[in-house]
């Protein structure tokens, strides 16, 4: 099975220089602890974490209301292609210990969001019960 097979296609998303306040206030109404940046032509260039806010912003004293998404965004967001099968996509996962990629087509536009939920569904339990404990795993236990 593919990552365009399980994906999430229909993804909200915000601008670098929107505020974090309304990444934030979008996150909170969605219920999702991260969101992709896209361009104005629609390329993710970055993805938003609640702990990009907590850190990088909260931690900082920084306005919320003032602040650019693009100030504090993780800037090189782990990407997936579509027509990848989904194991390659959990190694990802495993490897660098996230729960959601970006996905892109075979052009490189951005095109959804594919997380360990949507390969749990899909994969047998023990593979996506091996990789939720690998990505939860304190990097000095590893």
């Amino acid at each position: 099975m593919k990552i365009k097979d399980v994906m999430t296609a229909a993804v909200e998303f915000v601008h670098p220089g929107d505020p974090v306040k309304k990444a934030a206030q979008k996150m909170e109404r969605i219920n999702v602890g991260e969101i992709p940046i896209l361009d104005d032509e629609l390329n993710a260039v970055g993805i938003l974490t609640d702990r990009d806010i907590a850190v990088r912003l909260v931690a900082a004293g920084m306005d919320p209301e003032q602040t650019a998404v693009e100030k504090i965004m993780t800037k090189s967001p782990l990407f997936c292609r579509e027509e990848d099968p989904l194991q390659e996509a959990a190694e990802l996962m495993k490897e660098h210990q996230v729960r959601r990629l970006l996905v892109h087509d075979e052009e490189g536009k951005f095109t959804g969001v594919v997380s360990l939920g949507d390969i749990a569904l899909q994969a047998k339990e023990s593979l996506s019960a091996d990789i939720l404990k690998e990505i939860s795993k304190p990097l000095e236990e590893k």
